[in-house]
């Protein structure tokens, strides 16, 4: 079970159940991190020994990517999902530094496929260092997850962790695809964001269900509650592209990345659908400008994204997919976790960045 400093058991509210709504009493995600504490410190030790090199230029950019950790969302799922069926055991932390050492991986290889500078606040690998220090550094990275499974003989997190990133770069792919012809259906971004996102955060906490002895059912339904929470996740960061509104509803300045990288996400491929024949040609035709597009030009697609329903419908996708997840955990209202899963649901679809 988890640490003794902070009893889940303790700080679960029936509150929690519903997920459309902001609540005031809405735990940060500083908050759900701090009942774990002494786990993630755990994983972190862990975490650092995996991320380790004697060649000096590799050791230099993993200490670089070591000191902006992020959220840690994956091994907090990971976590979270094995204290509510047993013991956090060395299995659990063995899918936890895995997992995260694949996210991190795909995150540096990414930044160089999407050309983005910046990362957690600061430059980004291949911008700090080189192109090709970068795609080394996630090279490195998912040999190093590999060569840990063998030591482990987590075979059979090897096999799942392998098809997983194969469909990320499948996923990554037709997303290329579609932002060079501009043309994507609703079923096929599905497809994208399983496949980049979802599919992990699915391979979490199945397999911290997995490493704390639940049976079957148990890892069925748990790998459908991450599955949908990541569906829920990725919609709601491809809203801040569009609409980056915070927890209470105050609406900022539109970001603009996807739309410079050509990406059509739910709120754009919906306002799309809902367009004029004219409306849309134009809208396609600011989309087409890609880099080139203005700040002028950004909040322009994003206010007509807005006025046709683009923002609402993805909001709306967002939380049938919450309350999806939200479903599969209603059979654990008794477990001590579950009020810890449910406010993490609760915050990734309500947070503001």
């Amino acid at each position: 079970m988890y640490g003794k400093k902070w009893s889940p058991l303790k700080i679960f509210s029936k509150k929690s159940v519903g997920l459309s709504a902001f609540r005031e009493d809405m735990r940060t995600i500083e908050d759900i991190r701090a009942a774990v504490s002494s786990e993630l410190s755990a994983f972190e030790r862990q975490m650092d020994e995996a991320m380790s090199s004697r060649q000096p230029e590799l050791a230099a950019v993993l200490d670089y990517i070591r000191s902006a950790r992020g959220k840690r969302l994956r091994p907090l799922l990971v976590l979270l999902s094995a204290g509510m069926f047993g013991d956090v055991t060395a299995q659990a932390y063995h899918a936890a530094v895995m997992i995260e050492m694949f996210h991190t991986a795909s995150l540096v290889h990414d930044d160089v496929v999407d050309g983005a500078d910046m990362r957690r606040g600061r430059a980004a690998v291949h911008v700090a260092w080189s192109p090709k220090a970068a795609v080394l550094l996630g090279d490195f990275l998912l040999a190093r997850a590999l060569q840990l499974a063998v030591q482990y003989r987590e075979y059979e997190m090897m096999e799942e962790a392998s098809a997983v990133v194969a469909a990320m770069s499948e996923g990554e792919m037709l997303q290329l695809e579609k932002a060079a012809t501009l043309d994507i259906t609703e079923e096929e971004y599905y497809r994208v964001i399983s496949a980049k996102t979802a599919a992990l955060l699915a391979m979490c906490t199945r397999w911290g269900t997995t490493a704390a002895g639940g049976g079957a059912d148990d890892t069925a339904r748990m790998r459908r509650f991450g599955h949908a929470l990541g569906m829920a996740f990725q919609i709601r960061d491809d809203l801040f592209d569009i609409a980056p509104s915070t927890a209470a509803g105050v609406i900022g300045k539109p970001t603009g990345n996807d739309l410079r990288e050509r990406k059509l996400t739910l709120p754009v491929i919906h306002a799309l659908r809902q367009a004029s024949p004219e409306r849309r040609e134009e809208l396609l035709r600011l989309l087409s400008k890609g880099d080139g597009l203005t700040n002028e030009d950004v909040v322009c697609i994003a206010t007509a994204v807005t006025e046709l329903g683009g923002v609402a419908y993805a909001r709306q996708r967002m939380e049938a997919f919450a309350d999806e997840a939200a479903r599969a955990l209603s059979f654990y209202e008794d477990r001590p976790g579950t009020g810890l899963l449910r406010d993490l649901l609760q915050y990734i679809i309500h947070r503001d960045c």
